[in-house]
């Protein structure tokens, strides 16, 4: 348990990305590579990322998500 305690001490948490009611928390650590990614606003800006709704009467606990 400690050295988890001791790993998530080290990360950093960056900008929060949001979309409607999806929010998520990036933390990144020193010493790992970081990844190639989009972040949430730029995948739903250029489209490689749409959230929508599971059909047209909605269900609160569902989305669809095409990448």
């Amino acid at each position: 348990m400690e050295s988890v305690v001791s790993f998530l001490q080290d990360g950093r948490p960056v900008k929060k990305q949001v979309f409607r009611n999806l929010s998520i928390f990036p933390i990144l650590f020193p010493g790992i590579i970081e990844p190639y990614y989009l972040t949430l606003e730029q995948a739903i800006d250029n489209e490689t990322l749409v959230v929508t709704e599971v059909d047209a009467s909605g269900n609160v606990n569902r989305l669809k998500i095409r990448n």
